[in-house]
């Protein structure tokens, strides 16, 4: 009785697999992307508003200052996917992995000066849900949780253009954060041939999940032993008072917009039974 109750569940699954795509992929693609960098934007922003009285006091000045971080981005991305469709509908699993990074370099007329150095490390996994399809086309909807490793680079620099990352200089560090938040959007696969189908994916990735505010989230820190306490957070604002307790400290919650063009590889089962036949 249980061997035939077996067969009964197994029997629509087998009849299933026979007449549908299989997804199964890894593959790099390019990402486009606009993110809202407005906070990092105005760190920048501050430091160098901080630095000209100071620099005026010692008779020197700016003699080059880089333009502010960018809120768009090109860069490649590394994915994986593994899945099944038919008739239109399909659920594919998704991950995929992104690495960016932004360098920004200020000098004064003395030769030194410090370089920022923005590094972010995004990780998606994802459920694609097809909801229509024609003969080449797969249209789905996409849902799930964004990992983010970001970390901020302060160097002083040198004349001879040597950087310096030792604590002897309160604004040096590596000031980490990470970050995780819920993405959704949607997207398109043209099946052009058998086994090979283009995909364009529109996602929208928002940093922040569960109760916390990023009000009261911790910032961008850097907790080395040797570093003053004052200066373990990276400020949002450098004309704000610094302290380890100010709460002026520089919260990674840079939500994205972003265009994946990608190759997804897969297997029409039902083409591949007419070929068996012929």
């Amino acid at each position: 009785m249980r061997l035939t109750s077996l067969f009964l569940i197994l029997l629509p699954l087998g009849n299933f697999s026979f007449s549908q795509n299989i997804y199964g992929s890894l593959t790099y693609g390019v990402m486009g992307y606009r993110a809202d960098y407005s906070d990092l934007q105005k760190s920048y922003a501050s430091y160098i508003t901080f630095m000209e009285p100071i620099l005026s006091e010692n008779n020197l000045k700016f003699t080059a200052v880089d333009d502010n971080f960018s809120n768009d981005a090109l860069t490649g991305a590394f994915i994986f996917q593994a899945g099944v469709g038919q008739d239109g509908y399909s659920i594919v699993f998704t991950a995929m992995s992104t690495k960016t990074s932004q360098s920004r370099d200020v000098y004064w007329s003395n030769g030194f000066g410090r370089n920022f150095t923005w590094k972010e490390t995004r990780r998606e996994t994802l459920f694609d849900v097809g909801f229509f399809g024609t003969k080449r086309f797969d249209f789905y909807g996409t849902f799930g949780v964004n990992w983010n490793w970001t970390r901020m680079v302060s160097y002083y620099i040198y004349p001879d253009k040597s950087r310096n990352l030792s604590h002897e200089f309160a604004y040096n560090g590596v000031y980490k954060k990470y970050t995780v938040g819920l993405s959704f959007g949607g997207g398109l696969r043209f099946r052009f041939k058998n086994f090979i189908a283009l995909e364009c994916r529109y996602l929208y990735s928002k940093i922040g999940i569960g109760g916390i505010a990023k009000s009261e989230d911790f910032g961008l820190s850097d907790n080395s032993i040797t570093k003053n306490p004052d200066y373990s957070y990276f400020p949002e604002d450098f004309l704000a008072p610094i302290s380890i307790t100010s709460g002026n400290e520089l919260r990674p919650y840079f939500n994205r917009h972003s265009i994946t063009l990608s190759a997804v590889f897969y297997l029409n089962l039902e083409e591949l039974r007419k070929k068996r036949k012929t």
